[in-house]
């Protein structure tokens, strides 16, 4: 038995794609006999429809300071900025207030937003040691908060830790901040990456590039599926013959998800593309109506709004496409989306419209479970053709189980275990005198 402290800002119930990559882990190594505890952050800005699927009582939830709130009020509330399409502050699509609002977390978010976090989730990690020692420690980012209270736990009470990357952190792709701060956010990089014994990440572009810089074991973890209880036995719905139904669920970040290629393509099919239906559950989505509608397909265009997390999968199991947007650079190249593997559980054809290289496309095209394309006139062709097997057949065939053969959120739980056990359990025994 392994005796694991997770460090998350994001964890169940709160439904976002950070939360359920925690959340499974926490879940298996559970279900494998392991000792499990979290520390996460309470009163988060997402609905809370994601299941716990641990003992509540393994779970402690800390306060924590926004040091955005300023800018939030100012803006008239946290719901009314994500209602705008961000999560950020100031996160107008562009103009004075989107460089006001870098600039000041430039400044301010050091290392990032949740820094409010870091004192009362180091207070909360440092009174669980005390009483139940892990072997190991396993943090979580984003946020980059989640890093820093595990390097203060690590040096405080001895205790390995593995660093868990989602995204980069001082690499050029994704960097949010204006460049004059690179450099802090790559000392303090070192320095936090300095005290793990092992990192993770979302890709193997990404462990393998973490490992070289910091001369660390490291190991790609997928996000990978997982399937809820009843969702396996849940009879999808064809829809009508006529119509073929796109399906995106989550959010969907202005500027860097971009729509309008498949919208394009729509009005390129002509009479035919009456019968097509894109549908988007997630909130922060409505610029996607405004996009469709400057195009000329407002109508095929269908916003649905948040919805809880089983829903969300009962959604992409109904449609006939499900709809995947790329931010078409290379930055992209090593960034797998939790989404593309809750789409592979779905068992639906996927359309990945955007970046046309990388690991995302090379997933697709290596299983064989859709189509990479960023060309309206090759969407056009695509969306053709799956609407004519729709009025033949009167519905899509579901994609082969072997689709997804060892990429669920177990088989990516078992590969840690087994990292854990092979490069962390004996500096653990060695540290502790076990």
């Amino acid at each position: 038995m392994i005796k694991v402290l997770f460090i998350s800002f994001y964890f169940a119930p709160f439904n976002c794609s950070g939360a359920v990559r925690v959340s499974k882990m926490a879940k298996y190594f559970a279900r494998f006999g392991h000792d499990v505890r979290v520390v996460s952050a309470a009163d988060q800005p997402f609905d809370t429809s994601l299941p716990l699927e641990i003992d509540e009582d393994k779970v402690v939830y800390t306060k924590w300071r926004d040091v955005s709130a300023p800018v939030y009020f100012l803006l008239g509330g946290r719901k009314k900025v994500l209602e705008r399409g961000t999560a950020l502050p100031f996160g107008l699509s562009k103009g004075f207030f989107k460089a006001l609002g870098t600039f000041y977390k430039t400044l301010v978010h050091i290392p990032d937003g949740q820094r409010g976090w870091l004192k009362p989730a180091f207070r909360a990690g440092s009174e669980l040691i005390e009483a139940w020692r892990p072997d190991v420690i396993l943090a979580s980012q984003p946020p980059l908060t989640s890093l820093m209270v595990a390097d203060r736990l690590s040096r405080k009470f001895g205790v390995p830790w593995i660093a868990d990357f989602r995204d980069l952190w001082s690499d050029p792709e994704y960097y949010g901040y204006l460049r004059f701060r690179r450099p802090l956010d790559q000392r303090i990089e070192k320095r936090v990456l300095a005290s793990c014994s092992g990192i993770s990440a979302t890709s193997k572009m990404f462990a393998d590039r973490l490992s070289s810089r910091h001369h660390k074991a490291a190991v790609e973890i997928l996000n990978g599926y997982d399937l809820l209880p009843g969702l396996e036995s849940y009879e999808r719905s064809p829809g009508k013959p006529g119509e073929l139904v796109l399906a995106y669920t989550g959010r969907a970040p202005y500027g860097r998800r971009d729509a309008s290629p498949l919208f394009r393509a729509i009005k390129d099919t002509g009479e035919a593309g009456r019968g097509i239906r894109v549908r988007f559950y997630g909130t922060g989505l409505e610029h996607m109506r405004e996009l469709a509608a400057r195009i000329g397909v407002g109508a095929n265009v269908e916003i649905v709004g948040g919805v809880p997390f089983l829903e969300a999968l009962k959604a992409q199991r109904d449609a006939d496409v499900l709809l995947l947007l790329q931010w078409n650079d290379p930055g992209e190249a090593g960034v797998y989306s939790g989404k593309i593997f809750e789409y592979i559980g779905a068992r639906r054809p996927v359309l990945s419209v955007g970046y046309t290289k990388g690991v995302v496309a090379d997933l697709i095209r290596e299983r064989r479970i859709g189509k990479v394309l960023d060309d309206p006139a090759a969407i056009a062709e695509a969306l053709s053709e799956w609407l004519e097997i729709k009025l033949r057949q009167g519905q899509i065939e579901d994609l082969p189980e072997s689709c997804r053969e060892g990429l669920s959120r177990m088989d990516q739980a078992l590969k840690l275990e087994r990292f854990i056990i092979d490069n962390l359990l004996p500096a653990s025994e060695s540290r502790t005198g076990q």
